[in-house]
């Protein structure tokens, strides 16, 4: 076997470029990861200070009153929140007033209080938030969540960057047949067996079983009909090199972490009252309040979008997430996860219509959010 230093010129320098892609990729894959994890805690912080809010907002009567059971009431609709592990509401001298336990079997504890905000351990998420009315402070509502969300994330990612590098295209195919992969980025011009003939390889070994691997095409080519080429040989994508972050990025969230497709189920009231645990007087208040924001809440989404504001577009986006969590509206909450996606990756053109759809699906959700407060009304009737 000759060492590289007899290799001809020919085949160092495709052995170096492969070798600087693939440090680029895995450093791509890494950085994806990364920024994915930072923006999935500052979107989980944004969406519990969301629910704290509107718990908050729901309490002050209890508080006003001193009607603890209210309270508890109140923190019952936290159920619809899988991720909440326990709530405790306080009143301003710092005693507690109601408590909510996702499991019985919890014990009977609340934290020591910290001043607003959001705080993560090592396996929590604590949301602090300020109960007021009129300007004057009434209490503290506490949230404590899990993080299986962002671990599952963190472990899908990892996942996806234990990157296996084949030095040939005959070393990717043996690789396939004995590791599964979620991906493969697929070098064109690899020696031996190239990227077009271990593709088609590939794909004619997995027609018995109806499998199907995403491959990426990755060539130093950025030639008019390339795409199409790669496309036409059975790839899935196709970047040119050299690699940038932006492209990896946008491959791996398309073939590995596509949004959750539109629910065909259909929609009935009594699917928005169970997010609530049943409570209707409270499902029909976060609905009135709703009907009237939402308008509000899309003007300043337009609004945002027209001047590039990103931020503003994220945390109103937050907003409208933990607004919408209450009434089972998925094909809203998908296409409010699609735009989601087009701003988190910077891509205002694409956020355009993006908005647009999720405007036509809260028009279209509008009649049966009024129903809703009928059948609330007509509900709340037949109890009394």
């Amino acid at each position: 076997m000759r060492s590289f230093r007899d290799s001809s010129i020919g085949s160092k320098l495709t052995f170096l470029i492969m070798a600087t892609s693939s440090s680029a990729l895995l450093l791509a894959c890494l950085a994806v990861g990364a920024y994915d994890m930072l923006d999935l805690r500052r979107s989980m912080a944004s969406d519990l200070h969301v629910i704290a809010a509107i718990v908050g907002e729901n309490s002050t009567a209890a508080l006003t009153f001193n009607d603890a059971n209210a309270a508890r009431d109140v923190l019952s609709a936290l159920r619809s929140e899988p991720h909440v592990r326990s709530a405790c509401i306080f009143t301003r001298d710092g005693r507690q007033f109601a408590r909510y336990a996702r499991l019985p079997s919890d014990p009977d504890l609340c934290p020591l209080l910290r001043p607003e905000g959001s705080y993560f351990t090592s396996d929590r998420l604590l949301q602090f938030h300020t109960i007021s009315l009129a300007g004057e402070s009434l209490g503290l509502v506490f949230i404590d969540s899990d993080l299986q969300e962002l671990a599952s994330r963190r472990n899908r990612y990892l996942a996806i960057v234990a990157a296996v590098l084949a030095g040939n295209g005959r070393e990717a195919l043996a690789l396939w047949q004995t590791q599964k992969f979620d991906l493969l980025f697929m070098d064109v011009q690899m020696p031996e067996l190239d990227g077009f003939a271990a593709t088609a390889e590939i794909r004619r070994r997995e027609q018995p079983a109806g499998d199907h691997l995403p491959i990426v095409a990755m060539t130093a080519h950025a030639l008019k009909g390339d795409r199409e080429r790669c496309l036409a040989a059975g790839m899935d994508g196709y970047i040119s090199k050299p690699v940038k972050f932006e492209l990896v990025q946008q491959e791996i969230e398309r073939l590995c972490g596509a949004p959750a497709p539109l629910s065909t189920s259909s929609w009935t009231p009594e699917k928005a009252l169970a997010r609530v645990d049943g409570d209707l007087d409270l499902l029909r208040k976060v609905t009135s309040v709703f009907l009237d924001e939402y308008p509000n809440t899309m003007q300043h989404l337009r609004a945002a979008l027209q001047q590039t504001d990103l931020q503003a577009m994220r945390e109103l986006i937050h907003m409208l997430q933990g607004e919408l969590s209450y009434f089972a509206l998925e094909p809203a909450m998908a296409q409010l996860r699609l735009l989601q996606q087009k701003v988190h990756e910077g891509d205002p053109q694409a956020a355009g219509p993006s908005l647009q759809r999720l405007q036509d699906e809260l028009d279209s959700a509008r009649p049966r959010l009024l129903q809703l407060l009928e059948v609330q009304h007509e509900g709340a009737g037949r109890r009394g």
